[in-house]
């Protein structure tokens, strides 16, 4: 009897075999006594089978009512997309108040902070981006205006004058604001109007202990940076406004020393960034590429042994794997069933999300202004140049029309394609970024089957007697 078969994919982990089905991203643990013939069928659109094989296709639910067109899904989730991508309704806008920094941070990757431009952004060119953005914004609540650099405080005037223009314009209250900031020209004053909006959030940056801080965030007048902007970050928090700590590090970095840091200035949420190449400047580092083959090294050896001490009830095991950020991120995501998300459009630049240079000139986002290939157009304008960014990503890149998850993944950053990738191109996905997803879509996989319920309520709920 004919059978038409599921498309999916089989992998290993630490002796135990699973597989991912391509299109409903379930997934099942596999017998090791059928591991032999499903890795036969596989990739096959169907199958004579017996009666021995209708049974076991059953078991893992890979009967298929009709022949598996590929192209066909291909098709439509690219359709999918560019029905997502052509809405391009604005809900966050990055004004580049200030091209111009204080800092001298051995990594930016933004000219020094002047982005190839220099300037300050004048009040009219900020009140003419907002109105402009409040003419695409359908959604005002949802929403946000994040001011950007550079230092962004070396123009504060501008900041509290965008705010005041913005909440007559939209509405009091309508509105949430960012900003990416060092923190270290931000007064007491100062902090008492951010302090005062509801809605208001700081990216703050700072690299961690003091010894690192000052090494590769070093005050371009040459004094240290870290006493200041420590201080600065305790003084926020104190008036209540939330804080995310930011750090850059490079493939050699202590991340647990960095981590710790966060916590003792007080901050709850951080985010840890790999220094990234310089599209700009022409420069290529590997840091980020050397971070992902060292996790994909570490990581599961680490989520193997977590699965062994639970198993074992060795608490003290389990704990000790599980303080790291990365790896608890990870486990949590399989405990509670390991779902891939399925997100083919990826990331918002140039749709939803929009950076406003100093001059008045568009960008996808803020880490392409001054390249003035992926200008957009000016405020006030007619835009143009959108086209590189609304091809789906199926359409433009062999390698993800081939992937395990090339029906779930939204691909690496633009800028880190564009830089970290094997070609110039915003769809070139670096290596490094694919063999890392795709890992982590494993071991979730792994934690998920096997660990039982037993297993979750002796760890997670606390239930047992100790």
């Amino acid at each position: 009897m004919e059978l038409f078969v599921k498309p999916f994919d089989l992998f290993e982990v630490n002796g135990q075999w699973f597989l991912l089905k391509t299109k409903s991203l379930m997934h099942k643990m596999v017998l090791q006594e059928d591991v032999a013939f499903l890795k036969e069928i596989q990739g096959k659109p169907s199958i004579d089978a017996s009666p021995w094989a209708q049974e076991l296709l059953k078991y893992y639910r890979l009967v298929d009512r009709a022949p598996w067109n590929e192209g066909e899904e291909q098709t439509r989730l690219s359709q999918v997309f560019h029905s997502h991508a052509t809405k391009n309704c604005l809900a966050v806008m990055e004004l580049f108040v200030a091209q111009n920094c204080n800092m001298g941070c051995i990594y930016c990757y933004g000219g020094d902070g002047s982005y190839h431009q220099k300037g300050l952004m004048t009040a009219d060119t900020a009140r003419n981006a907002i109105k402009w953005f409040h003419s695409c914004c359908e959604k005002p609540k949802e929403a946000a205006i994040v001011f950007f650099g550079g230092e962004p405080m070396m123009n504060f005037p501008v900041i509290r004058e965008s705010i005041e223009y913005a909440e007559k314009l939209f509405g009091k209250g309508q509105l949430s604001y960012g900003m990416a900031t060092n923190m270290t020209l931000m007064t007491d004053t100062q902090l008492d109007f951010f302090a005062s909006l509801p809605k208001m959030n700081l990216l703050v940056s700072i690299d961690g202990p003091k010894e690192i801080q000052n090494r590769q965030r070093p005050l371009k007048d040459g004094r240290d940076s870290y006493e200041v902007c420590a201080e600065r970050i305790r003084a926020a928090l104190a008036r209540g406004i939330p804080c995310v700590g930011r750090a850059t590090v490079y493939a050699d970095a202590d991340r647990d020393a960095v981590v710790h840091e966060m916590k003792r200035l007080g901050l709850s949420a951080w985010q840890l960034t790999a220094v990234s190449s310089c599209a700009g400047d022409g420069i290529r580092r590997d840091d980020a590429q050397k971070l992902y083959r060292k996790w994909m090294e570490e990581f599961p050896s680490q989520i193997i042994r977590f699965v062994d001490a639970i198993k074992a009830r060795d608490k003290k095991v389990a704990d000790a794997i599980i303080a790291c950020d990365d790896l608890k991120t990870l486990i949590m995501e399989g405990v509670s069933g390991a779902m891939i998300p399925r997100d083919i459009v990826g990331c918002s630049a140039s749709r939803s999300h929009i950076a406003v240079a100093a001059n008045g000139d568009l960008y996808p986002c803020h880490r392409f202004v001054g390249m003035e290939s992926f200008c957009c157009g000016k405020v006030g304008e007619k835009q143009g140049g959108w086209s590189e960014f609304m091809q789906g990503r199926l359409e433009m890149c062999g390698d993800c029309r081939q992937c395990m998850l090339r029906f779930a993944c939204s691909g690496a950053c633009y800028y880190q394609s564009y830089t970290d990738g094997p070609e110039k191109s915003i769809y070139s996905m670096p290596e490094h970024f694919c063999d890392y997803t795709r890992m982590r879509a494993k071991l979730k996989i792994y934690v998920c089957h096997m660990l039982d319920l037993e297993d979750k309520q002796w760890y997670f709920t606390r239930k047992s007697v100790r």
